[in-house]
């Protein structure tokens, strides 16, 4: 069995001074547990994973209780592992070298621990997401900062607990952005590291095949190093059937000394070439892009360029349109009130309303029933299934009947105050029917939204054709009421259609402010930047909240084959004791009471914002084809959960 500590592959570089250090655990900390306790805990992990499995599939829990008995069985092990102490700088401590020797399941036993309290920790995260706390546990010791740590205590080089932690300390605010992207980088080289030992170890052939031993450390390496930590899998064989022709065919030529050393060199290759057996480490790909982000958006796009060198793109968002999307430095990158030429069938340039006290965008009673209607913790969410439902909108009709008497608060805000606004931007174009979604981010979390157009999905699925609304918006509800300091994502549209055959050379940016209306054409790519600098505060709770409405000059519906309750352009649900939020945004609207809820004939009693063209940056896309085609490395996978085609192929 090969020890990491004798390969050369496996030698790691110093962070402090560069040099080249062995590792290997030190004896006195292997635990003295005999093979049947070993094998109970195993057992009991083995469980947990078929748990895990058959949970993935039918969507129930997995039986954590098995972890627990990992914990439980294995505890003498407890007693080893370095001391972790997470108020100072986890990233410096993660990034020393830790002495490591494998060549045993019981040099494996920390290893099989710290995936256990990864495991947990992933655990909690998820109840938490999911509402299911339960009562009466000891939160100091089930939170997933004690537990990431812990599994950090047994396996410091356990680049997923790193990640997550990172992740975790990310969205809850508790470390400066400069650590977290630390911890990214850090968990990243890691990843990559355990992934190639873990490919060293499983290429190893066993001497003897009947050896038992040999086979269940392997078992262990697969599960705990391969595909627990890295993040990576074996490969399916494309053909197995032509490998052993073409080994035989070269068998066959095997007839001299030269053939025989032509061959023999040929096997070597193979067996180097093993690794490539092996995808790429998803923990690496997850860790690294997070880096890249980051850096991008602390403004350090240099340091995020040696991360992106390890993806296949060739162009990325240019740094001056993140340098832009600050607020403080939006005059310094971008033209205000410059028009430029559109492209490609966008037919009028992005602006917006900006309502104030003196002028306001809506009346002060609707703009509060769309905030409550809309908060993160309305009904409106919960009932929706927001948080696991795919993209989901709803389709209502243009009618002067409609405008004159709204049949609920959606209506009364679109028609007789967006719409207006809207259709100024295409005076001859007759709009008859209007799309609306909403979008909850909390400003902590933000990652932003990834470009895309705004289409006809049911169309595109049945006719392969690609249509847009004449007119997209957003009404910003809540996410910025600082007049000095932006802190939600704004929103970058460019001048780019599917038509477009080239990059687009300009873009334009929507700072996110509250009580702030922006139209653009429907169909320009756009999305949502990351929060810029320090993303949100303790002491601004409030979440990005925007609603969208697309304005359409033909009835959508009429071409659906099959019109979802919660899907692309769907009707909005009967009210009920299942569609509460219905009920709420119908409150004080229809006959009985249309009088004093329809606020048409009360425009007139405010002095309308005016309409400001959007500041244009130029140039919206970098190509860096040149900077990141020079790694050696096989390409990582870019993650398709952070994939918001900020950094792409081709642009």
């Amino acid at each position: 069995m090969t020890n990491i500590s004798d390969s050369k592959h496996h030698n790691d570089i110093d962070h402090d001074n560069g040099s080249r250090k062995r590792v290997k655990y030190s004896d006195k900390n292997r635990p003295e547990i005999d093979e049947e306790t070993i094998q109970k805990a195993w057992s009991h992990y083995q469980s947990y994973l078929d748990s895990a499995e058959e949970a993935a599939e039918s969507g129930n829990a997995a039986d954590v209780d098995e972890l627990h008995e990992v914990v439980a069985v294995l505890e003498q092990v407890e007693q080893i592992g370095n001391d972790v102490d997470t108020t100072e700088n986890l990233a410096s401590f993660c990034a020393e070298l830790v002495p490591l020797h494998l060549s045993t399941v019981r040099d494996m036993l920390p290893i099989l621990l710290s995936q256990v309290y990864l495991q947990l920790g992933d655990d909690v995260i998820s109840r938490e997401f999911n509402g299911e706390d339960e009562e009466g546990e000891d939160e100091d010791a089930d939170t997933p900062e004690n537990l990431f740590s812990k599994s950090l205590k047994f396996f410091p080089r356990n680049a997923s607990a790193l990640s997550m932690l990172a992740n975790y300390r990310k969205t809850n605010l508790t470390a400066e952005p400069n650590e977290i992207c630390e911890m990214f980088e850090i968990a990243g080289k890691h990843a990559r590291e355990i992934r190639d030992i873990a490919a060293s170890l499983l290429a190893d052939e066993n001497e003897d095949e009947d050896d038992k031993e040999g086979d269940k450390f392997k078992e262990w390496v697969e599960l705990l190093l391969l595909d627990g930590i890295s993040g990576a899998e074996f490969m399916e064989e494309e053909d197995e059937e032509d490998g052993s022709e073409k080994e035989e065919s070269v068998g066959e030529k095997i007839c001299s000394i030269e053939h025989q050393e032509r061959y023999e060199k040929e096997m070597n290759e193979r067996e180097e070439a093993k690794a490539d057996e092996i995808s790429t480490s998803g923990v690496e790909s997850t860790s690294c892009f997070m880096a890249a982000f980051l850096h991008s958006i602390l403004k350090r796009h240099d340091k995020a360029l040696k991360h992106l060198a390890k993806f296949d793109i060739s162009h990325r968002i240019h740094p001056n349109v993140w340098l832009a999307a600050d607020n403080l430095c939006l005059d310094k990158y971008t033209a205000k009130d410059k028009s430029c030429e559109l492209r490609d069938g966008a037919y009028f340039e992005p602006r917006a309303f900006q309502g104030s006290e003196s002028s306001p965008l809506l009346p002060t009673r609707l703009y509060d029933r769309l905030c409550e209607t809309f908060s993160p913790n309305a009904a409106f969410w919960r009932e929706s299934d927001y948080q696991n439902r795919g993209y989901y909108s709803f389709f209502e009709d243009v009618t002067e009947e409609r405008k004159k008497h709204p049949r609920h608060l959606l209506d009364d805000v679109i028609l007789n105050h967006l719409l207006p606004r809207a259709q100024l931007s295409v005076p001859s174009s007759k709009i008859v029917g209007y799309e609306f979604w909403a979008h909850t981010r909390a400003l902590k979390a933000n990652l932003g939204h990834q470009l895309h157009f705004d289409t006809d999905e049911a169309m595109l699925a049945s006719e392969q054709e690609v249509t847009h609304p004449i007119v997209s918006s957003v009404l910003y509800l809540t996410g910025n009421d600082n007049k000095n300091k932006t802190t939600a994502g704004p929103t970058i549209i460019f001048n780019q259609t599917p038509d477009s055959k080239e990059v687009a050379q300009n873009a334009w940016i929507s700072m996110a402010r509250d009580k702030r209306f922006m139209v653009f054409p429907g169909n320009c790519l756009h999305g949502v930047l990351p929060c810029t600098g320090n993303p949100g505060t303790r002491d601004h709770p409030k979440d990005r909240l925007t609603l969208m409405v697309g304005f359409w000059t033909r009835r959508v519906p009429e071409k659906m084959l099959d019109r979802h309750l919660y899907g692309p352009c769907g009707k909005i649900p009967e009210p009920s004791e299942e569609h509460t939020w219905v009920v709420g945004i119908q409150e004080g609207y229809g006959n009985a009471k249309e009088s004093e809820c329809n606020t048409t004939n009360s425009q007139t009693e405010y002095i309308q914002p005016k309409a400001e063209l959007l500041p244009q940056i130029s140039p919206a896309w970098e190509d860096i084809s040149k900077e990141v085609g020079e790694e050696k490395f096989r390409k990582l996978d870019i993650p398709s959960s952070l994939d918001h085609k900020f950094f792409v192929k081709s642009a």
